[in-house]
């Protein structure tokens, strides 16, 4: 049976040439993407900071629900910009206040990278009554 060793061989060369074409699945949650955003950061005392801090938490759930994507991250990077300015003196004068500070710019976070902008609404609704401790306390 002279046909019989190049039926194998064509059928081994098929089996291994539909092996190779397997299919790759990629899933979009695992690949990361960077960005990098320029912000100016802002000049000023702790209370007029933290006035800047509130007015940009303000808007951020208009641009989560309207744009989202890139105008997003560019606010949400903002409001990460005036926290880092502030927090020093926060924590140097009202310690205790620093973790739900903290947790308002973590609810900041969570509404642009989740696209939620009910959190964006829930840190501007907390973060306006400790902006007023603080400024009273000043």
């Amino acid at each position: 049976m002279p046909g019989r060793p190049l039926s194998c061989a064509l059928v081994a060369a098929l089996v291994a040439l539909t092996a190779s074409c397997a299919t790759t699945i990629v899933d979009p949650a695992a690949t990361t993407t960077s960005t990098t955003t320029t912000t100016t950061l802002p000049a000023g005392d702790t209370t007029t900071l933290l006035g800047i801090l509130l007015e940009r938490v303000r808007g951020l759930s208009e641009i989560v629900v309207d744009t989202g994507g890139e105008r997003a991250r560019t606010r949400l990077s903002e409001i990460e910009a005036v926290w880092d300015q502030v927090r020093p003196a926060i924590a140097s004068d009202h310690a205790s206040l620093v973790a739900d500070f903290d947790r308002m710019i973590g609810l900041c976070r969570l509404a642009v990278e989740r696209r939620r902008p009910a959190e964006a609404d829930k840190a501007y609704a907390f973060l306006t009554p400790l902006v007023a401790a603080v400024s009273n306390a000043s």
